[in-house]
């Protein structure tokens, strides 16, 4: 069980896509009840989920988050995930200084040209657990990363 903080995404069926994220009252989500605790909590809406994994990816760069973010465009449409990450200049701004260029700008360069920092774990997506068998090539993460940094730009 997840404490109170930290929850699924709710898109659990979303192939290879496993996730929790820390929310808080401030999240944009849909509210629901807990069946376990009783207690409300906020869940991020797809759109949402998609955006904080793409401020991920721009953060700290893991393959885990270019998988996530494939498979959740993947299954929302190229299109409408692309001009999701477009807007994410809405909700983050980059935090490296006042002169660095918007979160979507790097979101976008990097989705072209996926170079995660754990290198290594490219080759062992084979044995991840659960994840679907498209994404364990990085081709296919790649093709839908290049795919939607084109859609940014739109």
């Amino acid at each position: 069980m997840l404490g109170p903080e930290l929850r699924r995404t709710g898109v659990d069926d979303v192939p290879g896509f496993q996730v929790a994220l820390v929310v808080s009252p401030a999240t944009r989500g849909s509210a629901g009840t807990d069946d376990i605790s009783g207690q409300k909590l906020r869940v991020p809406t797809p759109e949402e989920t998609l955006q904080i994994k793409g401020y991920l990816i721009v953060r700290r760069n893991q393959v885990r988050d270019y998988l996530d973010v494939a498979a959740l465009s993947d299954r929302y449409g190229i299109p409408h995930s692309g001009q999701v990450l477009a807007h994410i200049d809405l909700y983050y701004t980059d935090q490296r200084g006042p002169d660095a260029a918007g979160v979507a700008t790097q979101l976008a360069r990097q989705l072209a040209d996926p170079r995660p920092a754990d290198q290594r774990t490219i080759r062992q997506l084979g044995s991840y657990k659960g994840l679907d068998v498209r994404w364990t090539d990085w081709a296919a993460v790649t093709g839908v990363c290049r795919s939607l940094a084109v859609e940014m730009t739109r």
